[in-house]
């Protein structure tokens, strides 16, 4: 009984694939990491007998010390012993305990946690965030932008994964799940490949490379009025995170940042990975200090205050979200999406709108609109995801169409590769609302070239739409660097949104014809899938059921929900 508990802890913690960045799978041709080769076998009724297991060995008090002897036995199986360890007492802390106060049983969380299982009511976490009882404000006439019209530059950076140790010529396809340090161990089943100067596909970004990158976005774009850092800063060597770990660069990070943007306005939010352990934000109600997020929150005040107003300090502490006027008549609101993850286990106990977070939004959306101002989003994990929790998910779309004529535009991270994902009437599903823009990742890890975007937005005039006119996705080619590691490396320009794809603007409508074009013209397609990685070399070939899925992606931005 004890050997299969252990067996059951190690598997409920990589059953939620940490797959960001990985949107084909096994297509992308990346290592599996010790995520994916469970999640892929994992079935919903082996899920549900493994929460069975663990939902009871936390409910027996089950010593750790045992669990632990237990759980690193089984896990040294598929993992070296450092990795199982760090596994352990990074995550098993946290999970019993919260499994521990859970009133739903296997069937509920598997449906909540992964979606392959079916998606189940739950009546203790089905909630809806209350509108207010107001019509909506009347749509806005299209903005018809002339030769005068000076458009806004603005930058987004997003999955930075900063890795300060990250070494040139070390082991870049190693036995850990991750690779590129000096301690990185040699896989017996394959050759070394060495770790490049300028960072490698399946690693975490050097220090050179980051500092390089962002130099160069500086000298290109001098004329970007602010930046928008969408979170997840820290590199993703999960077993060995703790809280000193996660701090470390993060500070980092952020003084590089400084150093290549003074005085520039810098929009943060905060990513799964920026936790520990990963994704779990615990909310407010979790006051006990072993398991209280506080210790983040209270960094992240420190942090943010250069760029943030100091009303919102209260905001950010109670749950890593604010507003901010970034320029006259825009509202810019920052939401901490680690509230709707699947791995924030404290959500197993009670998930109803943690934090008060949705319906924070929708007040400050009630007063934008009332105000007459138009609103950005912005957030790390878009709602659409798979990682999203269905009912949040659902929540947040529904705010959305409410407030349509408003939110102007929405921008999300956390996938690592370049997409978008559309958002369609509640009522009238034929009818798109509006866009969120899905950046790629800094960081080239999950086969992409280390990417940011360049939105010009109709910001320029008074009374603006602030709508997205267009953008660009800028990228570096790593293999080409690599191969001439003594020069320095281009960075250009990969595309622009009309450019390549002929948008006539960038509407919502725009949006989702294109989806459909794409289904029916291979060539339009190739071209974005080029674009959704970045133009990457280490991208596979795809078939046509990846390509279905990958466009139902694009039309779906509600989570776990099928399809329109």
């Amino acid at each position: 009984m004890g050997r299969f508990i252990s067996y059951i802890l190690l598997h409920l913690l990589i059953v939620c694939a940490d797959t960001e960045g990985s949107t084909n799978g096994e297509k992308t041709g990346s290592k599996p990491t010790i995520y994916e080769t469970v999640d892929s076998v994992v079935s919903c009724s082996v899920c549900q007998m493994l929460v069975g297991m663990v939902h009871a060995a936390a409910k027996s008090n089950l010593p750790l010390f045992l669990a632990e002897l237990q759980f690193v036995a089984i896990c040294k199986f598929v993992q070296n012993s450092e990795v199982c360890k760090g596994i352990f007492d990074t995550f098993i802390p946290h999970v019993l305990p919260a499994f521990k106060q859970v009133q739903i049983g296997p069937e509920e969380i598997c449906s909540m946690l992964i979606e392959e299982c079916p998606q189940i009511t739950i009546p203790s976490h089905e909630w809806t965030v209350k509108l207010p009882n107001v019509s909506k404000s009347l749509p806005q006439k299209r903005h018809t932008f002339q030769k005068s019209s000076k458009p806004i530059k603005v930058l987004q950076i997003n999955d930075i994964h900063l890795d300060l140790e990250y070494a040139v010529g070390s082991v870049s396809n190693c036995g850990e799940p991750h690779c590129c340090r000096n301690f990185s161990t040699e896989s017996i089943f394959a050759t070394k490949i060495p770790a490049g100067r300028w960072g490698d596909y399946r690693c975490d970004i050097p220090l050179e490379t980051l500092e390089y990158f962002l130099e160069s976005i500086a000298k290109q774009h001098p004329d970007i009025a602010y930046i928008m850092w969408l979170g997840d800063i820290v590199p993703r060597d999960i077993w060995r995170q703790t809280k000193l770990r996660q701090i470390v660069p993060h500070r980092r990070g952020i003084s590089v940042l400084k150093r290549i943007f003074p005085n520039m306005l810098i929009l943060p939010t905060i990513g799964n990975h920026d936790t520990a352990p990963d994704g779990c934000y615990p909310p407010p109600w979790v006051s006990d200090p072993k398991f209280s997020i506080s210790w983040l929150s209270k960094k992240l005040v420190k942090f943010w205050m250069d760029w943030i107003p100091s009303s919102q300090k209260r905001n950010v502490l109670h749950g890593a979200y604010y507003s901010i006027h970034p320029r006259p008549g825009l509202r810019v609101l920052s939401l901490n999406t680690n509230y709707c993850h699947c791995r924030n286990w404290w959500l197993y106990i009670n998930s109803i709108d943690p934090a008060e977070q949705l319906e924070w939004l929708v007040n400050e959306l009630h007063k934008a609109e009332i105000s007459g101002e138009r609103v950005h989003i912005i957030g790390h994990m878009p709602p659409g995801d798979k990682d999203c929790l269905r009912v949040w998910s659902r929540n947040y779309y529904d705010i959305v169409t409410r407030y349509e004529n408003i939110i102007t535009a929405q921008f999300f991270g956390h996938t690592h590769t370049d997409g978008f994902q559309v958002f369609y009437d509640s009522k009238n599903h034929s009818r798109p609302v509006n866009v969120a823009y899905i950046g790629s990742s800094v960081t080239p890890s999950d086969n992409v070239n280390p990417s940011y975007r360049i939105y010009y937005f109709d910001g320029g005039d008074s009374g603006s739409s602030w709508k997205v006119m267009d953008y660009e996705t800028w990228t570096l080619d790593l293999d080409k660097a690599n191969r001439n590691p003594q020069h320095s490396p281009e960075v250009f320009k990969l595309y622009s949104a009309k450019e390549a794809y002929g948008l006539e603007n960038l509407d919502p409508t725009e949006w989702s014809n294109l989806i459909y074009r794409m289904q029916e013209d291979p060539e339009l397609f190739e071209k974005f899938y080029r674009n959704h990685f970045t133009d990457s070399p280490m991208r596979e070939t795809y078939d046509a059921r990846d390509k279905m899925r990958l466009l139902c992606e694009l039309k779906s931005a509600k989570s776990r929900v099928g399809y329109l």
